[in-house]
């Protein structure tokens, strides 16, 4: 595949359009990409109703512009069923000349001549082993041979649709989820109003809400699970098919002793953005996968060790800086140097990590502010605030802010678990505990104690 589709590709696949849940936007960005890669004027994406019967357009590219589809806005398997039936078994239309296809030649007359379609490009979109509709570029005026990179290229414009339809249907479900938990809060609400007369009924009317929210809660984190771990699988899978293409190309160049040293040296930061890419999405595909682990904390899976304070933090500093830099923020440490507390430095790595990303994502709508780490040691004990300046804690929040699955990021990829893990951490594993102050609109201040020195003894406890 040429470099240039391969970048549009990868361009591409990290848009935040892919997997935004709206199905019409993604479409629009991809066929703009699959006329741009193929160097054509015109192209569409089209989705099948639920019968299979008909077929609709969901965007419409033409000379630079999306707009809408003016011929018509669907069409019928009556009239082509050519193409609904070689669609819907999984089949590419590589039509080279649309009139001496037989397929295409079915509807050249209704569609392809009016406008002055020469060749066409077809590709079936499915989903879960369904076809769900199709994306097509056409050729106006002189017919196309359309090659085997033509038809790759699409194939992989075919698989991002797939994933848009994915993100679509599993925004779909989370909506359909806060619909019926608003229904549930108000029959719980009435049921508790009836109930009002007697304090045992009341009790356990509160109960079962308690119940309903937790559930409701949970089922709205496994809904976006999938979502949050196939982002960074999917950024890595078209890294390494980035990677591929440039090896294969850089091989052939070798292997034809034709192979240039600007090639080779373009090739070597290619296959290094490639691979910092693949290592940073996995990792983060891993730590997903860890951060639900962690909301029961283990209590062997670490021993107590004797570290320098200031080192710790300000290695922490250091690793969550690049973050802090694309959310334009400043982080900065003030702790002494030189005190060596003995306790688990990994349960300390993860608490300020959590609290720093946690600020970075939820207090800041805007692309300012500061998070200050400050720590002191008094009397054997650690003092330790995690202090930023962002947008505060909404009043009716704080007294559940440590309760899991509580966020008010659901939708855009927070799973509630962070400052659940933080609580459990600072409280089970540190041994001490931690407390939260805001005023919203002026910022927020976590505060975490916990003694200086754990002990052999201090571990073996519940």
């Amino acid at each position: 595949m040429q470099p240039f589709r391969s970048d549009l590709l990868f361009d591409l696949s990290k848009s935040a359009y892919i997997d935004s849940g709206y199905f019409t936007i993604a479409a629009e960005k991809i066929i703009e990409v699959g006329c741009t890669g193929l160097n054509v004027g015109r192209g569409s994406v089209w989705l099948f109703s639920e019968d299979q019967r008909n077929l609709y357009c969901s965007a419409f590219y033409e000379n630079g512009v999306c707009k809408q589809f003016e011929e018509a806005r669907h069409i019928a398997a009556a009239d082509f069923p050519g193409l609904f039936e070689t669609v819907l078994a999984n089949r590419m239309i590589a039509a080279h000349d649309v009139l001496a296809n037989p397929i295409t030649a079915e509807f050249h007359a209704l569609y392809a001549a009016p406008v002055g379609i020469a060749s066409i490009l077809i590709l079936p979109v499915h989903l879960d082993g369904k076809v769900m509709g199709l994306i097509g570029c056409e050729q106006k005026n002189t017919p196309r041979y359309w090659d085997e990179e033509d038809q790759d290229f699409m194939n992989a414009l075919a698989e991002l649709a797939t994933r848009a339809l994915g993100a679509e249907r599993r925004q779909r479900a989370e909506d359909a989820l806060k619909l019926a938990r608003t229904n549930i809060d108000a029959q719980v609400s009435e049921r508790t109003h009836s109930l009002r007369s007697a304090l045992a009924q009341l009790q356990a009317a509160q109960k079962q809400l308690i119940q309903t929210e937790k559930m409701a809660s949970l089922g709205a984190l496994v809904a976006g699970v999938a979502h949050e771990i196939n982002t960074p699988i999917g950024i890595s899978v078209t890294a390494a098919s980035h990677l591929k293409v440039s090896t294969k190309k850089i091989k052939n160049a070798m292997e034809s002793g034709a192979l240039k040293r600007v090639e080779f040296e373009e090739y070597i930061g290619i296959a290094m953005e490639s691979a910092d890419i693949l290592l940073r999405n996995l990792e983060r595909a891993a730590n997903l996968v860890q951060s639900f682990k962690r909301v029961a904390v283990n209590h062997s899976d670490e021993s107590i060790s004797s570290f320098d304070l200031y080192e710790a933090l300000a290695d922490l500093v250091l690793s969550v800086s690049p973050e802090c830099r694309r959310y334009g923020i400043v982080c900065t440490l003030d702790c002494e140097r030189g005190i060596t507390i003995k306790s688990y430095q990994g349960a300390l790595d993860q608490v300020v990590t959590n609290l720093i990303m946690n600020a970075l994502r939820h207090a800041f709508d805007v692309s300012r502010g500061s998070v200050l780490i400050r720590a002191t040691v008094t009397a054997e004990q650690v003092d330790l605030k995690i202090i930023d300046d962002g947008a505060g804690i909404k009043a009716e929040l704080l007294p559940r802010i440590f309760d899991p699955f509580v966020t008010t990021k659901r939708g855009e990829g927070g799973s509630g678990l962070g400052l659940h893990i933080v609580f459990n951490l600072v409280n089970y594993r540190l041994k001490g505990r931690i407390e939260v102050s805001s005023i919203e609109g002026k910022g927020a201040e976590f505060r975490c104690l916990f003694p200086a020195r754990l002990e052999q003894e201090a571990q073996s406890q519940p």
